[in-house]
């Protein structure tokens, strides 16, 4: 189906950041195509989160390609996030990863292992809080370490396999 100037099957990497954004701007794009992507992380001696599949968000076209605001005539460049931004998607991308292991706790949840020690709601809450303060203080202070800032910080496979066996381990000895 054609739309527009271009057609959904068209390469449109022959095409500037500039002219997308307008040919966007003028329906002339296919809309964004979303799809989940998963990526299986974990390994022997996790149990039931052996195989936990993170699924990620992945766009067609670079976010960075949808209409600005205002008309300007100049490309938009991609501000940096502040260090509070930063930081609040580095502890949502922990509170995902430890949620995902508690759900596995938790009665509540479609994720509940029948044999695991049931949770209740306050010790699913309190546990929560826990370990993701305790791992968004942990890894947080290691990337500074190394990195000086936290810009870039970002839950990485590695950790979030530590994260996954820590809170697993736990559990199973409660």
């Amino acid at each position: 189906e054609e739309y527009g100037q271009i057609s959904q099957d068209e390469s449109l990497e022959n095409y500037s950041k500039i002219e997308l954004k307008e040919f966007r701007r003028a329906d002339k794009l296919p809309p964004i195509k979303r799809k989940a992507e998963e990526e299986t992380v974990g390994g022997g001696g996790l149990g039931p989160l052996a195989n936990l599949n993170i699924k990620r968000m992945k766009s067609d076209f670079d976010d960075d390609i949808a209409a600005p605001d205002q008309d300007d005539g100049q490309a938009d460049v991609k501000q940096p996030l502040s260090e509070k931004e930063v930081e609040r998607n580095f502890k949502w991308q922990i509170a995902h990863c430890v949620r995902s292991c508690l759900d596995t706790y938790y009665p509540a949840t479609e994720k509940y292992v029948q044999g695991n020690k049931a949770l209740s709601k306050d010790d699913y809450s309190s546990l929560a809080r826990q370990y993701i303060n305790q791992f968004k203080k942990e890894i947080k202070t290691e990337y500074i370490a190394r990195n000086g800032s936290i810009q870039g910080i970002a839950l990485t496979p590695e950790w979030t396999v530590k994260v996954i066996a820590s809170v697993t381990e736990a559990l199973k000895n409660r």
